[in-house]
C-alpha cells in the first residue's frame, strides 16, 4: 500500500559550525552557460527525469585542465522505477550523490561545481533540514 511506502521524516539538527554548501541558482540561461564555461577543476553535470511513468538519473564527472579543456571521467544513468515509487527531485539528488561516492581516486578533495536543473535539490543540500529526500542529503 502506499502508506508502507511513505517516506518517514526524521528530526535533524544541525550544530551551529557546521558550513554549508554554497549554492548558486540562476533562472537566466545565458549566465547559467557562462557559469558552466567558467567551471575551474571538477564539474558535474546531472539529470534526472520522469517519461512514460519511470523515472531516472544520471550524470557526468568531468575534469577541466588549466588549459580548459575537458576529460570525462565517469557517466552514468539508471532508471530507477515507477513513478509511484519514485519522483524527479528524489532521483536528482541520488544523481549527485551517486557522482560523489563514485569520484575517482585523486579527485575528492578538489574544488568541484554541481550543474543541475533542479533548483529545489540544490536548495535542499544548501540548507537541509526536515524534508523529502533527507536521507540522500
Amino acid at each position: 500500500s502506499s502508506i508502507e511506502r511513505m517516506e518517514t521524516i526524521q528530526a535533524y539538527a544541525v550544530p551551529l559550525w557546521h558550513n554549508y554548501v554554497s549554492t548558486v541558482c540562476e533562472a537566466d540561461r545565458e549566465a547559467v552557460i557562462a557559469a558552466a564555461e567558467n567551471v575551474s577543476d571538477i564539474a558535474i553535470a546531472t539529470s534526472a527525469s520522469d517519461r512514460r511513468g519511470l523515472v531516472g538519473m544520471g550524470g557526468t564527472v568531468a575534469h577541466r585542465s588549466s588549459s580548459h579543456t575537458d576529460t570525462v571521467v565517469a557517466r552514468y544513468s539508471v532508471t530507477l522505477g515507477s513513478r509511484d515509487d519514485q519522483n524527479p527531485y528524489t532521483a536528482e539528488l541520488e544523481a549527485i550523490a551517486m557522482a560523489l561516492r563514485c569520484m575517482p581516486d585523486g579527485l575528492q578533495r578538489r574544488e568541484l561545481t554541481v550543474l543541475s536543473s533542479s533548483q529545489s535539490s540544490l536548495k535542499a543540500i544548501a540548507r537541509p533540514r526536515q524534508e523529502s529526500g533527507q536521507i540522500t542529503i
